[in-house]
């Protein structure tokens, strides 16, 4: 039912728990009106044809409990209408995002594969291939990069028309530019230079150049956070780089990521997710780590993280300062902006399992603490989780022997999560 082209999703889902019982089961009885689209990875969007399908299943007799796990993926969301009655009606979350997803959790009720979370039929790696892919689109366009110059060094890869908007819009003696008209026959730039000879200065010029772009409405979702403009994570920088033009830049970018994990008393593990807000202008909806954020220039990573979990989950400075750093994933691909080029840094955290966190800043709509294996199936078999994000989690469950040796690719797997510079 599921292709390399196609996704579905469920616009409507209702269900009657029926009178008669067999034993301790109920029947629960889908109708979903799912939508086959095709995905566009370039415009961030798909194309939608309705169909209708229906299915039934049993369940244990906590039928809360299998729409709890179908609401918790984000395939559905309690309607306003929904009384307490033995029939409700759910709407997809799917139907009210901007950001269209791929296979939910509820569209997979109809026959795909993962609906339920019984017995492991997930052995296959294949789909986490696939998230890393998506984190490393555009390998053919990367080749028609042109590199940008920094204090002699080439930090960043442009594309050839934002090459071309900046010495349109670069004060004069700011930027220089080479060309091979012999080689190429064209005078189109083949490198880009910035003159300035020191840190402050090459800021200076940088800031001129972003902010003429700004206005000029090529470089949009300004963010008012410096990232430093680095060769690699423990040079000294060469310049910093207002966040929102790094990618149209190609120069590479950091952040942490925070696994926030609970082990219960019989050694099951669960982990938290976040639903990233709806008006975030970035994967608006889509599942998140409890914390993340880029990393600033100016700051160590260990202090990011204790920021970050205090801005974005209330998580108290004691606390967070227990997260473990584990290690680094990094990728790079084309976006609409240019060049995405990120090293995420990782950190574990173990919480307390009466711990709860609550959304602090607006960017996220709310927390769920999932058993890993439904994490494990959201990342594996759906879109749900924004995309590097896939990636940090299929790190964790390497390095806690949820993806294991038997599986195969798994050195493979392994090595893909780094699969751009990591330094």
């Amino acid at each position: 039912m599921r292709s390399a082209v196609l996704s579905a999703a469920p616009a409507v889902l209702t269900f009657t728990r029926l009178a008669s019982r067999s034993g301790s089961k109920h029947s629960l009885q889908v109708l979903i009106l799912c939508r086959f689209r095709h995905w566009h990875p370039r415009q961030h969007q798909y194309t939608a044809t309705p169909i209708r399908c229906s299915a039934s299943t049993t369940c244990n007799p906590n039928l809360a409990t299998k729409l709890r796990t179908l609401r918790c993926s984000g395939a559905i969301a309690r309607s306003p209408s929904h009384s307490k009655g033995n029939t409700g009606a759910f709407q997809t979350v799917a139907a009210r995002r901007s950001v269209a997803m791929g296979a939910s959790a509820a569209a997979e009720a109809a026959g795909m594969k993962g609906a339920t979370l019984g017995e492991d039929d997930g052995a296959s790696l294949d789909p986490f291939f696939r998230r890393i892919e998506a984190c490393n689109e555009g390998a053919d366009e990367q080749k028609n990069l042109i590199p940008f110059y920094v204090g002699g060094h080439a930090v960043g890869f442009l594309r050839p028309q934002f090459a071309q908007d900046m010495l349109s819009y670069a004060q004069p003696g700011d930027i220089t530019h080479s060309v091979d008209v012999e080689n190429t026959g064209s005078t189109d730039p083949t490198a880009v230079r910035l003159r300035a000879t020191d840190p402050e200065q090459r800021t200076q010029a940088l800031a001129r150049l972003t902010s003429a772009l700004r206005e000029a409405g090529i470089i949009k979702g300004w963010r008012d956070e410096l990232y430093p403009v680095t060769r690699a994570f423990h040079d000294a920088p060469l310049a910093v780089i207002e966040r929102a033009a790094a990618p149209h830049f190609g120069i590479k970018s950091y952040g942490v990521h925070v696994n926030g994990y609970v082990v219960d008393s019989d050694g099951g593990l669960s982990m938290w997710a976040a639903r990233r807000a709806r008006n975030k202008p970035t994967w608006p909806g889509l599942l998140d780590h409890i914390v993340a954020g880029g990393q600033p220039a100016g700051m160590s990573c260990g202090a990011n993280v204790v920021k970050e979990c205090g801005e974005e989950a209330g998580i108290p400075p004691a606390l967070a300062g227990r997260a473990r750093p584990a290690g680094c994933v990094s990728y790079a691909g084309m976006t609409p902006d240019g060049l995405k080029r990120d090293v995420l840094f990782v950190y574990d955290l173990l919480l307390p399992s009466d711990f709860k966190p609550v959304p602090q800043d607006g960017e996220v709509e709310e927390f769920f603490l999932l058993p890993i294996k439904e994490i494990y199936r959201l990342v594996r078999d759906t879109t749900e989780y924004k995309p590097n994000c896939a990636l940090v989690i299929t790190d964790f469950m390497v390095r806690q022997g949820v993806i294991t040796p038997e599986q195969p690719r798994y050195g493979e797997l392994i090595a893909a999560l780094r699969s751009a510079d990591c330094a």
